[in-house]
């Protein structure tokens, strides 16, 4: 499309030829004639680029080695990235319309007229799965379930009973929603396996990483508030309650009864131990582990995970462990020699 219908759509000033189509958006580095390029990062600056529109920021400085014929400045570049490669690489349509004749659909199902379910799927008995719904090759969906409109459920997901899902969430490739949670009683005999009757609720605009699994609740429901982000290989337990518009990055593990406010940040391989709980926009570093709550509006690192400040004066010192040691080795060694 023409850039100014680009810029009309998401917003922005812009500066140089209007007239410029844009075929694609591209990385700076390899951006050519015919692509937007967000140059998001200083080490673009560097580069010489060819692209045909920059992305700016509204207070960026213009890199001095350019071919553009075009500076779109936007108070969001971000955000016009984002919803500029939706609109110039727009989600392939299902290679399916409606239901496939391979899938299983059970008398007791109901599907909106215009839900796309592909081959090899199973839909239960007790499954509602609303207006405009995908549910890609192989995905398995238990009964009772609800799928708000506008969702995604890619190949190979397994949504068990007592689950609802909002509009417009995106379930990834091979994710495990609603099974039962890690809950056993010792007993003389051995393990005892706590039933597991709660559900899974996920909020609207809610997105599920490949190979993630969602607990469900033994007898309430795990909750995943509206906005919020998953990525791949996330464990989060029975009856963990995430507030809306949080981030979790691959390999978290929130353990059960855990609670999250909203707007929290959890960096890779973090974790956060059972029945603890948080406030809203905590920032947890990578490899952290929450292992007691009361946090709120601050970032916290290590294990136990404490506030960043004083965490990272803890490992300044534990950098100097070696020397430290040699020293008081050798006042030892004077005291003794004193005495």
């Amino acid at each position: 499309m023409k850039i100014s219908d680009l810029v009309q759509k998401l917003g922005g000033e812009f500066e140089g030829d209007s007239s410029v189509e844009i075929f694609a958006v591209a990385e700076p580095e390899h951006a050519e004639k015919g692509d937007l390029a967000w140059v998001g990062d200083a080490r673009y600056t560097q580069l010489h680029l060819k692209a045909a529109v920059l992305l700016l920021s509204n207070d960026q400085e213009l890199p001095q080695n350019h071919e553009a014929k075009g500076i779109w400045r936007h108070p969001e570049p971000g955000k016009a990235f984002a919803l500029a490669i939706g609109l110039l690489h727009p989600e392939p349509a299902p290679a399916f319309q409606g239901v496939h004749p391979n899938a299983v659909v059970m008398d007791g199902a109901n599907l909106a007229d215009d839900c796309h379910v592909g081959p090899g799927c199973f839909i239960d008995n007790g499954v509602e799965i609303e207006s405009g719904v995908v549910v890609d090759p192989g995905a398995v969906i238990h009964g009772p379930t609800r799928i708000g409109s506008g969702t995604r459920i890619h190949a190979r997901v397994t949504i068990m009973p007592d689950t609802t899902i909002g509009s417009d969430c995106i379930v990834h490739p091979g994710a495990v929603i609603g099974g039962d949670g890690f809950g056993f009683v010792p007993t003389e005999t051995g393990a005892l396996r706590v039933p597991h009757r709660g559900g899974v609720v996920l909020g609207d605009r809610v997105e599920i990483g490949c190979l993630s699994t969602i607990d469900k609740g033994v007898l309430g429901n795990t909750v995943i508030g509206e906005g919020t982000k998953i990525d791949n290989l996330v464990h989060v337990a029975h009856n963990v309650s995430i507030g809306a518009h949080s981030f979790l990055a691959a390999q978290v593990g929130i353990a059960g009864s855990a609670t999250i406010g909203d707007q929290c940040e959890f960096g890779g391989q973090s974790g956060m131990v059972g029945h603890a709980e948080i406030g809203s926009k905590v920032r947890v570093a990578a490899k952290s582990a929450v292992l007691s709550g009361g946090f709120e509006n601050e970032t916290v690192m290590g294990i136990p995970a404490t506030e960043a400040g004083k965490m990272r004066r803890i490992f300044a010192i534990l950098q100097q462990l070696p020397e430290l040691r040699d020293r008081i080795l050798d006042l030892e060694k004077k005291l003794d020699q004193d005495s």
